[in-house]
Order: structure tokens, then sequence, then C-alpha cells
């Protein structure tokens, strides 16, 4: 009758235990040593922590952060602080095409901006694209604006670590068929939780928010997003309650 000898071992000692297991068998017959059933959790575990870490590394320690922003930097969301990138890198490659006088490179500029923007935006749960989350801003004004439908709301301009501006207001698009459309854009209507919100804010407050992009419906427009930015009217310029980018505020949270 054959015995096992159960030997605590760990899987540094496997090969050394095979030998002398195969010197037992030799000497003494019948004698069957077996290493510990935990060896292969043990060997298991070895292979894990050999495994590459894979190291993300955060947006926020690539952007500069103006300086009254960076005591909100622990704040800021890494959707927020690529967005801040992009339009940096934006902005770069605009110089660029200024200083070389090339309209094609200035054009690519912007469809370059604005595919990166699409890809960083997500879709939310509410079908909305081109949507945001937990993005904190500074209250620049809150402004009462009329629709095309003739319906008064309230609106909200945000200044933003990036160095442009979010929220509600109206943009003159250019029509064939008028010298000028507007498109409008209301953060909340009477009697909607947003629109008391907005009636408690101040110039300075900080808020967080979660929301989307409005867009342009042409598809084949180069630029995607509606955007005050750069444009050569006077009229668009003068304008008080203008952001430069133009959204829809789905949340709204005072920090």
């Amino acid at each position: 009758m054959s015995k096992k000898i159960f030997i605590r071992c760990n899987f540094q000692s496997i090969k050394i235990l095979s030998l002398i297991c195969f010197l037992a068998a030799c000497d003494q017959p019948g004698v069957e040593i077996v290493p510990n059933p935990q060896t292969s959790f043990e060997k298991s575990d070895q292979f894990e922590k050999s495994k590459p870490v894979k190291i993300e590394v955060d947006p926020i320690s690539t952007y500069n952060l103006p300086k009254d922003w960076q005591k909100y930097g622990s704040l800021l969301s890494a959707q927020q602080v690529k967005f801040c990138l992009i339009l940096a890198e934006y902005e770069k490659s605009l110089k660029s095409a200024s200083v070389n006088k090339n309209q094609i490179k200035k054009r690519a500029a912007i469809e370059n901006r604005d595919e990166k923007i699409q890809k960083l935006l997500s879709h939310s749960s509410d079908g909305e694209n081109n949507s945001f989350e937990k993005w904190v801003g500074r209250v620049d004004r809150v402004f009462l604006i009329k629709n095309i439908k003739g319906e008064v709301g309230a609106g909200v301009v945000l200044d933003t670590p990036c160095g442009v501006t979010i929220g509600s207001g109206n943009q003159v698009v250019e029509n064939p068929q008028i010298n000028a459309a507007r498109e409008f854009g209301i953060t909340a209507l009477p009697g909607e939780l947003i629109f008391k919100q907005l009636e408690q804010l101040s110039y300075g407050d900080m808020v967080i928010i979660n929301g989307s992009f409005l867009t342009y419906d042409d598809e084949k427009k180069s630029v995607k997003f509606l955007t005050n930015l750069k444009k050569q009217s006077s009229a668009v310029k003068s304008s008080n309650n203008l952001p430069d980018y133009l959204i829809k505020i789905s949340y709204l949270s005072q920090l």
C-alpha cells in the first residue's frame, strides 16, 4: 500500500521537490511525494503580479490651468480637461495657419478640432448626443432671453478653465434667403427647477453641470458645433449675452 507524504512548498521549490521525488521513488518504492495543492494558486498569483500595469496619464497634469482655476483643479473631470487640451491644440494650429497665410490649414484646424470634440463627447442615458457630465463653470451672467417662438426663459453664460465660455444665447447664422437667421438656446423656462436655481446665482459663483453641445442640422458644414468663436460679424460681437459655445443644460448644482 503506497503512502502519500504531503509537503507544503511554494512555486520556487517545485523543481527541487520533483528531483527529491524521483530519488525517493528510486530508494523507497511505494512512497509518493505530492506538492501542496495550494502551490497552483501561488503560481497563478505570481503570474498575475508579473503582468504589466497600464498607467493612465492624468489629463490635468498635461494642461496648465489658469491661476484663478488652480484651486478647482481637483473638481475638474478628465473629460473637461481633455476639452481644454483640444482647444489649446486648435489655437496653436490656427496661429500657425495664420502666420503662413493659409486658409486651407485654417479650415483643417477647425475640422480637426470639431472631430476631436465630437469623439470626446458621449451619448447620455436620455439619448442626447454630444453630452458631457460634471463640468465645472463659473457664472459670468444670468439673463432673460426670448426664443423664436416668443417664449421668455433664463439663459446663462459660464466661464471655463479652457479660455472659452459656454451657455445659452443666440448666434447669427448665414442664410442665403435672408441676411441672417438667429439660433437661440434657452437654459430653462419659468417653473422649471433649473430656472429657480439660476435665480439664486450671482456673478462668480461656481456650478457643476451636465448637458450637451448644440450642433448644426447640416452635417455637411465644416463647423459642427454652434459656436461664436472667431466670428467676423460686428453685430454678433456686440451682443452681451453670447457664449462661445451654445449648450443645453440638463443638470445644474451650485458648489
